[in-house]
Parts: structure tokens; sequence; C-alpha cells
């Protein structure tokens, strides 16, 4: 097992003999696992936290900065500076409140029974457990409570209005601007 370490890992990885670093194209091979990243919005690819353009797809990479000015200029929107998340199992159905510092608050909920909703927040929440130091991929609702106070809260969650409550859209982990700049924006 490797040990990582570095915003991204700059371990070598070992080669399949066991006998010293994997090689590719007469090079040893670099880890690519990433503490922090920035996920690409079109193909998910894990990027530095600095790309503008992701290095599989080569599409732009919307800005946490800009992604931030613009939701607060949407009239239709909630934004709140995450300071914490608390989780609650119903059955297979996992609640995220996200606690906002001002006293707000959103919810939403993954349903475990459904691999598509598992994916999406092993996705969300999965490569940042334990500040990814120990990633880890959750098959129960219990499984993930059991871990809460090593699970991520965002800095940010944008939430849109639908007709009688707010639907979580976005949730930005990682965010390094100026949060009073983007709300004077």
């Amino acid at each position: 097992m490797i040990e990582h370490y570095g915003r991204r890992c700059q371990g070598l990885l070992e080669s399949v003999e066991g006998d010293g670093p994997a090689v590719q194209n007469g090079r040893p091979q670099q880890c690519d696992y990433r503490f922090r990243f920035k996920e690409c919005p079109h193909c998910g690819g894990e990027n530095d936290i600095a790309a503008r353009n992701c290095h599989r797809c080569q599409k732009a990479i919307i800005d946490p900065d800009d992604q931030l000015r613009d939701a607060l200029k949407l009239k239709d929107a909630m934004v709140i500076r995450c300071a914490g998340i608390a989780l609650s199992v119903d059955g297979n159905k996992l609640r995220v409140t996200y606690h906002g510092e001002d006293g707000e608050e959103l919810r939403e909920s993954f349903d475990f029974s459904k691999p598509g909703q598992r994916t999406v927040f092993n996705k969300l929440f999965g490569r940042r457990f334990a500040n990814g130091r120990a990633p880890k991929t959750f098959s129960k609702a219990e499984e993930v409570l059991e871990s809460q106070a090593l699970l991520p809260a965002p800095d940010f969650v944008v939430a849109r209005k639908q007709k009688h409550y707010w639907q979580v859209q976005e949730r930005i982990f990682d965010y390094q601007g100026s949060y009073r700049k983007a709300n004077e924006a």
C-alpha cells in the first residue's frame, strides 16, 4: 500500500512484480492520487485545484469564485457558508443536513438502495473521507453514520428554489477565494 503525501501524491507506483517502481515510457510512474482536487463538471476528471482546463477532456473548468458569484446573483438561489453537517438514517436513506454559519439549513437525501445515488454520494464525500487520507466507498447508509466525524463539510452549498422546497444543486469543497469579495459582487 502506498502512502500518499502532498497536494498531489509524490509517490511512485510499485511494479506488479514488486521489484521497484512501475515504469511507463521509460520513466517511473507517479501516483495520480490527489488529496485536494477540482472536479471537471464535463467528464468528472480530478484536476489540480489551480487547473483552468481539465487534463482529461481539455474543457474549461468552472472557477469556484465564478460559480459562487453567479449563484449569489440568482434570485431563486440560497447560498450558505457551511459550518457543518449532520446525518440521520431512515432505512436505506441517508439525510444530510447542511448548517450555515448564520443559522440556515439545507437538506438532501441519498437512497443507498439505489446504486446511482450511492455512487453520487461516494463521488461527493467518499473521495474526500478523512480529508482524502483514507478514501472510502460506502455501501450502506449506516456505514456513513458510523463514520460521520470523518466526513468533510463543503465550504459552500448552493440550492435552487423548487415549488415548496430548496434543492441542493452544488457543493463547493476546497474553496480558496474570498467569500466577502464574492458576496459583495
